[in-house]
């Protein structure tokens, strides 16, 4: 049966049912456009139909076009999508649990960035003006947020379940947070936790570019596609989300590599690394990653954010992130070449962390000249 999201948007259909066409993938994906509600109604309607979809796509600003009856909808997506996590905890309600993605203009998702009060409300959000040319990507995200969603809600709180692995070999500060809770916990929260805190920064879970630069690669090579399905396959995460959320677990990386090489990967440059999997599989077309302009070592460990290539976080300069990362989290890097270009404005929409200004504009004279 194909998975179902509801999409309110107070736009009418002739403007913005296409994103719901667009976003629908037959035999596996249904979007359905639905006019927006006022406030009491559209809740109710939610809540009595809640076992009838799997997911909600909202705008963010509902309440700025007319109803056909002239009224406006007096709320926005953060104030249903608040009064909708709230909900579940009610047991008298007993609404099912689900994701909320948030699909607005690009002006408006930077409102909503800009907020940080609700962060915390929605699992995914992406433009409008994305989906013409990444509705496939678009679609797959929601698909994988429903899955994972099913995943948490049958083994709420058995972390080798949800993030498919034995959990006592992880850094227990990773689950602290849900230790000693007095009553259950919703599966959004799971949810929003793996999603933000366990998939997006740097941790025992990497994505692909940080994989393939502590390899010592770009992850482009002839060689890449064989050497992290064939050698590393197993390293790849398979708990909630994977579907769309391609990561891999550091330490199983660390095991096959010691096990292959005979050595750490922390021990070796990009090319020594590169040299021993060769050496150990076989493998054919593994090349070395060449360090960035402006920088010189070899001894990758993270990539430069706006180039996407392996960097040294010694030479690299932290991002300012969302929140400081936690003590098993990495911060986010990028080079000196991309911050003189300012790729962290134009391409990242990010800010450099406040502790690397100083250091940068230091040394920014210098190089700009180069």
């Amino acid at each position: 049966m194909s998975i179902r999201y509801l999409y309110l948007d107070d736009d009418p259909e002739e403007k913005v049912g296409q994103i719901a066409t667009a976003l629908s993938v037959p035999g596996k994906l249904v979007v359905e456009y639905r006019p927006v509600a006022l406030f009491a109604n559209q809740v109710e309607d939610l809540i009595s139909q809640s076992g009838q979809f799997d997911g909600l796509l909202l705008d963010l600003r509902l309440d700025q076009e007319r109803r056909p009856n002239g009224q406006r909808a007096e709320y926005t997506a953060t104030t249903l999508a608040q009064f909708l996590r709230t909900k579940v905890y009610d047991q008298e309600v007993k609404i099912k649990d689900f994701p909320i993605v948030l699909c607005s203009q690009q002006w408006k998702i930077g409102m909503y960035d800009a907020d940080l009060s609700s962060h915390d409300l929605f699992d995914y959000k992406f433009p409008k003006e994305d989906v013409e040319k990444r509705a496939q990507k678009i679609s797959e995200k929601l698909m994988a947020l429903v899955e994972g969603y099913r995943l948490i809600d049958k083994a709420p709180g058995r972390w080798n379940e949800m993030l498919a692995c034995d959990a006592q070999l992880l850094d227990p500060r990773m689950f602290s947070r849900f230790a000693g809770r007095p009553v259950p916990i919703a599966t959004h929260e799971y949810a929003r936790y793996i999603l933000r805190e366990l998939l997006v920064p740097a941790n025992e879970l990497i994505k692909e570019s940080v994989f393939a630069a502590r390899l010592g690669q770009t992850g482009t090579g002839a060689g890449w596609a064989r050497l992290r399905d064939e050698v590393f396959g197993a390293a790849r995460y398979t708990g909630a989300f994977s579907q769309s959320w391609n990561r891999w677990w550091q330490p199983e990386i660390n095991r096959i590599f010691e096990g292959l090489c005979g050595t750490t990967l922390s021990s070796l440059t990009a090319a020594q690394r590169v040299a021993a999997l060769a050496e150990h599989t076989g493998i054919e077309g593994l090349v070395a990653a060449e360090p960035i302009m402006f920088n010189h070592s070899k001894w990758y460990w993270t990539i430069c954010e706006a180039l996407k290539t392996p960097l040294d976080p010694s030479e690299g300069f932290r991002l300012a992130p969302g929140h400081e990362p936690m003590a098993w989290q990495d911060y986010d890097y990028i080079s000196l070449k991309a911050l003189l270009e300012r790729m962290h404005i134009t391409d990242l929409h990010r800010s450099l962390h406040p502790d690397e200004v100083e250091r940068f504009d230091a040394i920014r004279e210098e190089y700009s000249q180069a």
